[in-house]
């Protein structure tokens, strides 16, 4: 509920009245908000940034809130303000700015000074107009016209860097003549399965549960899931980008917890894979194409 007052700029009232069976789509990171209890106020669609999104994929995932699904956020309004009081007491915070108003405007001022239009952060925060936006933030106002994914530009530079990298604990070991098997588990569920030297693994020091980090070579695409069966080094996500030059093209996909591959391609077969946008697609590498080093 916090992460996302903090991450959103949404009301808490919008926050309460999600309901996580229905309004989440984990793929498009994006979660609806507003149209309950506000019949002035139409929904809004707003994305999820990257350490929000990974956190809900991983409490959406967990068995343990199964009961709990669809009232997960049902929480009642004056016991989440008075746990903000109590953390705002325990860090020294005056409680005047221990109120989930001041996480919406800290938000919007935040998107503000990343570079984001004012019309996106209007859309954002669920305003009727640009310049209700820029009372509330007490700031001129600016040009709302560009589209609402500007939200996750000043954020997703960072996230993108750590495509095609993974981190988890080591599941399995199975050693060899002279290489060993290596089976890593990711906190979102991704099986990687690598071929290191012994000696390597013995350099590391590796055993079962210890912590690594995992990068893959630019992976192959298919868009045919019969012949991407879910397994180690498989990759289920939607594209995300697309970016064309004119010997190369790099496909962006987006997966479902939140981590990215990256896979580059000649214009040729791009063309012959017919992707789009927002299409399922399956991203596929071997095991000598993933490096693993200690976390």
């Amino acid at each position: 509920m916090f992460l996302l007052l903090r991450h959103t700029g949404a009301k808490l009232g919008e926050v309460l009245a999600i309901n996580d069976a229905e309004d989440f789509d984990l793929v498009a990171r994006k979660v609806t908000l507003g149209g309950r209890g506000e019949e002035d106020r139409p929904s809004r669609e707003v994305y999820l940034p990257h350490e929000l999104h990974a956190e809900l994929a991983a409490i959406l995932r967990d068995p343990d809130y199964e009961p709990y699904r669809g009232g997960l956020l049902a929480l009642d309004q004056g016991y989440v303000r008075r746990v903000l009081y109590e953390r705002a007491d325990d860090c020294g915070l005056p409680r005047q700015l221990a109120n989930p108003n001041t996480l919406r405007r800290s938000r919007g001022i935040e998107l503000f000074r990343g570079g984001v239009p004012l019309g996106a952060i209007q859309r954002s925060l669920g305003h009727l107009t640009a310049n209700s936006t820029a009372a509330f933030l007490e700031i001129s106002e600016g040009d709302p016209s560009s589209p609402d994914m500007a939200l996750l530009d000043s954020e997703k530079a960072a996230a993108e860097d750590n495509c095609n990298t993974f981190t988890g604990r080591v599941t399995a070991i199975t050693p060899g003549d002279l290489q060993s098997l290596l089976e890593v588990e990711t906190p979102g569920g991704h099986r990687l399965v690598s071929v290191l030297s012994n000696d390597h693994v013995k350099a590391m020091e590796l055993h079962r549960g210890s912590p690594v980090t995992a990068r893959i070579r630019p992976p192959r695409l298919s868009r045919n899931a019969e012949t991407a069966a879910p397994g180690p080094n498989r990759f289920r996500g939607v594209v995300e980008r697309i970016m064309t030059g004119a010997d190369t093209a790099e496909v962006v996909v987006l997966l479902e917890d939140g981590a990215r591959v990256s896979s580059v391609v000649t214009p040729e077969t791009l063309a012959n894979l017919r992707l789009e946008v927002g299409e399922t697609v399956w991203a596929m590498t071997g095991a000598f194409s993933i490096t693993v080093s200690a976390a």
